[in-house]
């Protein structure tokens, strides 16, 4: 017999699959760090904090810096398969790749990721957090 006509004839009968507790959003989001969405390029999660990926992120830059000295979408392509830059998923560069991620820094999109992750860097290099772990 197929699960949906067992769960039809349970939901005919009014009988109840689940409880139906309902959660607040404040209370399923505690102790979960991170979400199922992947960071942008660029950025990874580290202890369920976004941060700079030292990986990507000097690659973001390149990305950055190239399209501000004016270099089309096509030649910052060629240039980065040229250095042999791949991608996250380890394959060549695309186009639409490209554009998206220039998209979102010229939207500002990932403006509130870079300042946040430049706040915890100094917060992880002030003097009370230094003292703290001693």
């Amino acid at each position: 017999m197929a699960r949906t006509s067992i769960w039809n004839s349970l939901r005919a009968h009014k009988a109840k699959l689940r409880p139906q507790d309902p959660i607040s959003y404040d209370r399923w989001r505690q102790g979960r760090g991170k979400m199922r969405a992947r960071p942008p390029y660029g950025f990874c999660y580290f202890q369920g904090q976004v941060i700079k990926d030292p990986k990507e992120y000097p690659s973001l830059q390149l990305i950055q810096s190239l399209w501000k000295q004016g270099t089309s979408i096509s030649s910052i392509v060629r240039k980065l398969d040229e250095k042999g830059i791949k991608t996250r998923m380890k394959k060549p560069w695309s186009y639409n790749v490209i554009k998206s991620i220039i998209g979102r820094l010229q939207n500002g999109s990932m403006d509130h990721l870079i300042s946040s992750a430049k706040q915890k860097k100094s917060k992880a290099n002030s003097p009370e957090v230094k003292n703290e772990s001693r």
